[in-house]
């Protein structure tokens, strides 16, 4: 089977697996990465074009539709322009730490190392590599915090009130999600009038 139809198998197999942590653990098992840890969760569906040269640690989870680019197709752009097949298919390996969340949308270039303990906000670039103990944002991605900054500041946040805890990922009952849309519409509604 060549690698192509591979990737495809891989692919069309995750689709049908329920759970992150069950497409993490089928990823494992068939060692379709370069290295995958214990408990990671892994929401996306799509094996990206040379796996292998990417490698996770433990306790890592994948959101939908994050990118991880191992190549670009520059190579096929500057051969056409010149005439030649001198330039070759640039690539470069990605290396995950342990304890790291990659949120939905962010897209990884090549040759970048992320550390320990770091979470990366949803739609970010990440373009160099990101310290341990890091949160980072952006396009491209930039060092908003520490991990321990975070870890202070949502402890001091209640959000929303003893009773209302979410079960199974729902909330137990609808006043809950009553409660966070009037903390919604009450922050929306004092940011336009300081605006006037």
């Amino acid at each position: 089977m060549s690698i192509m139809d591979k990737r495809l198998w891989y692919t069309l197999r995750l689709y049908t697996i329920r759970t992150g942590s069950g497409r993490a653990d089928y990823l494992k098992k068939h060692n379709v990465y370069g290295a995958i840890g214990e408990r990671c969760n892994f929401q996306d569906r799509k094996v990206p074009l040379y796996p292998n040269l990417i490698k996770m640690g433990d306790h890592v989870r994948v959101s939908s539709n994050v990118v991880f680019l191992t190549h670009d197709m520059v190579h096929k752009i500057l051969n056409t322009w010149k005439g030649t097949d001198e330039i070759k298919e640039n690539m470069g390996c990605i290396k995950i730490g342990n304890n790291v969340f990659i949120g939905a949308g962010v897209i990884i270039h090549p040759n970048v190392e992320i550390g320990d303990n770091v979470i990366i906000g949803a739609g970010s670039v990440v373009t160099k590599d990101i310290p341990s103990d890091s949160v980072v944002e952006g396009n491209p991605a930039n060092v908003l915090c520490k991990l321990s900054m975070l870890y202070a500041m949502r402890k001091m946040r209640k959000p929303y009130p003893d009773g209302m805890n979410l079960r199974n990922g729902a909330f137990a009952n609808e006043t809950a999600a009553d409660y966070l849309w009037d903390i919604f519409e009450k922050k929306h509604s004092a940011n336009k009038e300081s605006k006037t």
